[in-house]
């Protein structure tokens, strides 16, 4: 990494140096140009910044993140963690695209004609939590006698049945992330599973995928979000970047 100075150059990600341009007239961070430093067959997508500069701060995010999605609309390219900045070219050839040629290549060729898309569905909550109810005797009874108990109330059958609709709509989360998985995992290269804690949370995935197959995949999630709509709502957000499918690695 650089020492303070007063410029520097910072680095959104790796890209094959042939193949489609870069996004005709594509901004980065505080609305410099994107451009290429290009060395034996890589090239580093960088954009000039003045330093030293606060860290992550939120406009830097967005435009990390802006400037790699707008590349990896035509252009293959593996992002680098935020916060990549060298001194000046010189040092992005030597310090990056050769030091790191031969991991940075695996990696490029892993993602060649690919692009992420992001897969979220949630419960619709009265409706899911209506088939708990009517799925279990058990719950059903502790549901009629606890009615009539003041909120809060530290009641054992309260207790109880909070923990039952819990292990029941953990078993339910299971076999809908299941089907959802099924329906879609024949269709994409990789997929990697991201936890959510919220308790109407049944999937989050990040899906691989070939670019010409992007159309494929969001029909049959369109068929998928018709069959389940009633209880199940679906997002899917893409493309983008694959940044969940290179390695984290404290580049610079």
């Amino acid at each position: 990494m650089p020492d303070q100075g007063d410029t520097g150059l910072y680095v959104y990600g790796i890209a094959p140096s042939s193949g489609p341009a870069l996004p005709e007239g594509l901004r980065g961070m505080d609305g410099a140009a994107v451009d290429l430093v290009a060395h034996a067959g890589l090239a580093a997508v960088v954009t000039p910044i003045a330093l030293p500069r606060p860290p992550g701060r939120r406009r830097d995010l967005l435009s990390h993140s802006d400037v790699l999605n707008a590349v990896g609309g035509d252009l293959d390219v593996v992002p680098l963690r935020f916060g990549t900045v060298l001194r000046d070219e010189e040092d992005v050839v030597e310090e990056l695209l050769e030091a790191r040629w031969e991991s940075l290549t695996e990696m490029l060729d892993r993602v060649t004609d690919a692009v992420q898309l992001n897969l979220r569905a949630s419960y619709v909550e009265e409706r899911v939590l209506a088939e708990v109810v009517q799925g279990s005797r058990q719950i059903q009874a502790l549901r009629s006698r606890t009615r009539q108990l003041p909120e809060g109330t530290p009641h054992p059958d309260v207790v109880q049945l909070g923990r039952l609709v819990s292990m029941a709509l953990d078993d339910l989360r299971r076999e809908d992330s299941r089907v959802l998985v099924e329906a879609v995992l024949p269709l994409v290269r990789e997929s990697r599973v991201r936890e959510r804690g919220n308790p109407d949370h049944v999937l989050d995935i990040a899906l691989l995928v070939d670019r010409e197959a992007v159309p494929v995949v969001e029909a049959r999630l369109e068929q998928v979000a018709a069959d389940v709509h009633e209880r199940i709502r679906l997002q899917l957000t893409g493309p983008l970047a694959p940044f969940d499918f290179v390695d984290d690695e404290p580049w610079g």
